[in-house]
């Protein structure tokens, strides 16, 4: 069925990240829509507009969700309304029982998180969905990309205090093509569309992230594997990432180049982090080296965060390996960014505390034991897992106090 110019859904959602991911999902299914910040908005549209289609937040800023669906009525709306929220069912069928109540055709609530197939399902039930638009082969994309996704997460311990100072979340996805087992593995982008698509999920689950890591008040971020010829054909004023203010508990994503990458290309590579830090978005360059340390005078890039490579740690006391630690150390503090070590032993992570590291990860996106296990299988933890494991050692404000022991970094040197 092809959509009308009645077809038209008002998206009602104050998280910006939500916001364009519905949007973009809409508009590849042939439908448009206009975003609403507020219930004010919406209302406001609904009297000058018609709109076969709400998806309506119940999490409104400001606004009281049984309130917006008494003032839908006096407006007389007789569309269809999707509730949409992370709080309990028992909260959304209360909702949902007022609003038929009031006579509306409501629709099964819908959950956050959700993905890109829960939207489409709802379209195609409506029977909105023009089922061959123009892009679907980016809904195959996901498909066959994201299915079976999962968050995994990584601590990352300060040098100096040994207390976890931040965590990292990394997507993954089930590959059942590897082995007769499926493996979880780590999902570098091959195109510019999935390297999009892959951003584009993470950003919509930011939100429940928050919610599920909640236990602290340690940051996280997602961290993104990225190549720089992606991002030279994907349009990087149309993103948005917006983090909360409160520092206690912001949240990130965080793009991951290889300084291989980003060297092979510099000029481009500047010009694309610059564009990427004006949307809020935390660049970390991986295997950082000889050719960072290069750098000199104002010849600077826009990073937050530097791996230093493992393997030049591991020559540490090599003249030349030494002076090339040095400078990039020297880098990170002219510039402000966060210098991280990967998989390193013990010995090593005695040395680096002394000479001006700041984080200490145990693994980094690109590591890989000989023979080409994922060396990060071992170090990082299934989101559920990780809750559970760091959750006995925060204190009455939620923030963690475990420190590092013995055992974390054994396990390093035997990796």
């Amino acid at each position: 069925m092809e959509a009308t110019l009645t077809d038209h859904c008002l998206i009602v959602e104050d998280e910006p990240g939500i916001q364009e991911f519905m949007a973009k999902v809409l508009q590849l299914s042939g439908i448009s829509s206009t975003l609403c910040s507020n219930a004010s908005e919406m209302l406001k549209y609904i009297q000058e507009k018609e709109v076969r289609l709400i998806f309506l937040d119940l999490a409104l800023e400001g606004s009281d969700a049984i309130e917006v669906l008494h003032s839908l009525s006096e407006l007389k709306f007789r569309g269809t309304i999707q509730l949409m929220s992370g709080r309990g069912h028992d909260v959304m069928a209360h909702i949902f029982k007022i609003g038929e109540e009031l006579g509306f055709r409501m629709l099964e609530p819908l959950m956050k998180p959700f993905k890109t197939s829960a939207i489409r399902q709802i379209l195609s039930n409506e029977n909105m969905m023009i089922e061959k638009a123009a892009n679907a082969a980016i809904y195959e994309l996901e498909e066959s990309v994201l299915t079976g996704t999962s968050f995994w997460c990584l601590p990352c311990l300060s040098i100096q205090t040994r207390k976890l100072d931040h965590i990292e979340v990394n997507v993954r996805v089930s590959n059942p093509d590897l082995a007769a087992h499926a493996k979880i593995i780590d999902f570098k982008p091959e195109t510019s569309n999935e390297q999009l698509l892959l951003f584009r999920h993470a950003l919509a689950e930011l939100s429940m992230l928050e919610r599920e890591l909640a236990l602290t008040e340690t940051p996280f971020s997602v961290i993104i594997p990225s190549q720089l010829n992606h991002w030279k054909s994907i349009k990087i004023s149309s993103l948005i990432n917006n983090p909360q203010k409160n520092a206690a508990k912001a949240h990130f994503i965080v793009l991951d180049f290889s300084e291989e990458d980003v060297f092979s290309d510099l000029a481009a590579a500047r010009d694309i982090m610059v564009q990427l830090r004006i949307q809020n978005i935390r660049i970390r360059l991986s295997h950082a080296g000889y050719k960072l340390a290069s750098l000199t005078g104002n010849d600077k890039l826009p990073l937050q965060e530097v791996v230093i490579d493992s393997e030049l740690l591991n020559q540490r006391y090599e003249d030349h390996a030494h002076a090339a630690i040095l400078k990039v150390i020297a880098y990170c503090k002219a510039t402000g960014a966060t210098a991280l070590t990967g998989l390193v032993n013990s010995s090593v992570l005695g040395w680096v505390g002394k000479n001006g590291f700041d984080r200490y990860i145990s693994d980094s996106l690109y590591t890989f034991k000989a023979g080409g296990n994922n060396a990060s299988s071992e170090k990082r933890k299934p989101l559920d897992e990780f809750k559970r494991e760091w959750s006995p050692y925060r204190t009455s404000n939620g923030s963690i106090i475990r420190r590092a022991s013995p055992s974390d970094f054994s396990k390093a040197a035997n990796n």
